[in-house]
């Protein structure tokens, strides 16, 4: 579990910082300007299409969506939700199907049924959130319930499900005939936003207009986010420093490369004058938080040294630990014929 999450201005936006005891464990910087990041709600005029993929334009640039045979026709508008971010040259990708989040739901306007996030352990756990989650959703709304309102009360999703609700009806109201921005995040709310699934204990903001922006937009955690005179400023850039140095030292010369390609990233263990086992342990401890803190997504192949089958569950062990603590779905894969473990970092945040 994160013990604190702190919130404080960070490279033009606004980072969050999870820290269990002294150590940085994972960081999000949101932009300042998030009207292209992924939760941003745009009225968007339909420029092109090419047959179910069409292309929008937002009052902050062009998204792209599937529109399906029935979708908006060119020069037509439409509600767009952004769902990922501008990247490698390609427009930011965005979806017809609105979601409005909260700290305990994800409100779905037009839906009817309830489930869980992935993140809610136990068959008997899951049918039952859901149903507390559909009693405290009204008709006409499907719902999400992420893994924080397990221990959330049936008021306390009551009471998130009508404050979504009513934000949904205010937005759906909005009758303007040209592209607009109708709903965006507070960047602070965006940078914490990721980290809800962990349940961080305390949110510790450098500004009290943090701290207001986050408790109006995820009430649910309100009694957790306060204002504090932060300190940490230099130990967190420190530690971002060193964790994404493509050389990470593990003592007596060992040493855990990382190597991030386009279709990959690559993981290379050394021993140094340390023995391989334990270099091969002392690697596997650290690279969970190393795919964090440099935002690896996607296949991770790890080049332990000579990692006899005796000693490979040992190693999965020590990754499973490490990897408890990450704000997204990671599945260790098994090993490959070449004696590499092969691991896979999802691109979407679970909630």
């Amino acid at each position: 579990m994160i013990e604190t999450l702190t919130v404080r201005p960070w490279e033009g936006g606004v980072g969050a910082f999870a820290h269990v005891g002294a150590q940085l464990e994972d960081a999000v910087i949101a932009p300042a300007d998030g009207a292209l990041q992924p939760g941003a709600i745009h009225r968007a005029r339909v420029v092109q299409r090419r047959g179910g993929l069409a292309f929008a334009a937002t009052v902050a640039g062009e998204v792209a969506f599937e529109a399906g045979a029935d979708g908006p026709r060119q020069g037509e508008l439409a509600t767009l939700q952004v769902a990922a971010a501008a990247r490698d040259g390609k427009p930011a990708r965005a979806t017809r199907r609105i979601a409005l989040e909260g700290a305990l739901l994800v409100l779905i306007p037009g839906g009817g049924h309830a489930s869980t996030s992935r993140r809610v352990v136990g068959a008997e756990a899951r049918r039952e959130l859901a149903t507390r989650a559909r009693r405290a959703t009204p008709d006409g709304f499907g719902a999400i319930a992420r893994s924080a309102a397990a221990d959330a009360t049936d008021e306390a999703l009551a009471a998130e499900a009508a404050s979504l609700v009513v934000a949904w009806r205010r937005l759906d109201a909005d009758s303007g005939s040209s592209p607009a921005l109708l709903r965006q995040d507070p960047a602070a709310v965006r940078a914490v936003r990721p980290f809800l699934a962990l349940a961080p204990r305390r949110i510790l903001c450098a500004a009290e207009a943090m701290t207001a922006a986050i408790a109006a937009a995820l009430p649910g955690i309100a009694d957790r986010v306060a204002t504090d005179t932060l300190d940490d400023a230099d130990a967190i850039a420190e530690a971002l420093t060193g964790a994404t140095s493509p050389s990470i030292a593990l003592g007596e010369g060992a040493a855990l490369r990382l190597e991030r390609t386009a279709a990959l990233a690559a993981v290379d263990v050394d021993s140094g004058t340390l023995d391989a086992g334990e270099a091969n342990l002392r690697a596997a401890r650290v690279l969970p938080r190393l795919l964090r803190l440099n935002e690896i997504v996607g296949p991770v192949l790890v080049d332990f040294i000579r990692a006899p089958a005796g000693a490979r569950a040992g190693l999965e062990r020590a990754l499973a630990r490490g990897l408890a603590l990450d704000r997204r779905d990671v599945a260790i894969l098994g090993w490959t014929r070449g004696g590499l473990l092969e691991l896979a970092r999802a691109g979407d945040v679970v909630d």
